[in-house]
Order: C-alpha cells, then structure tokens, then sequence
C-alpha cells in the first residue's frame, strides 16, 4: 500500500479491497521543503507539533537595501 489513508471494502465474497483517499503527493512539502516528513499521526489528537524548518537559505527578514 502506497498511500497513506485507504479505505476498506468488503464485497459480497468478503474479500477485502482498498480504495485510496490520500497520494503521497497530496502531503508533500514541495520542492522547498522537500526533506520536510509530515508525520500525520502526530497530527491526529489536534495537537500540532513545533515546525521546524530544515532549510537554512530561506530568511523571514525584508531583503536588504
């Protein structure tokens, strides 16, 4: 299974399928970001971690000059 979420499916034989809910690209960083792991079982109790940015060339301050 490569997604993340998946939804069960027990048909008339009660064989189990899955169906998808989420990509892997859906929960991606982007290319900015892209060593950033959203763990979403962190998530899940509404109590969000710290983020922690990973990348040292991105500055919050107004451009210089």
């Amino acid at each position: 299974m490569d997604t993340l979420f998946s939804l069960f499916i027990c048909d008339y034989q009660y064989n189990i399928h899955t169906i998808d809910v989420y990509s892997p690209s859906i929960i991606s960083a982007g290319p900015t970001f892209n060593a950033y792991k959203f763990n979403v079982l962190q998530h899940l109790t509404s109590i969000a971690p710290y983020f922690e940015s990973i990348s040292d060339g991105l500055n919050p301050d107004p451009p210089q000059g």
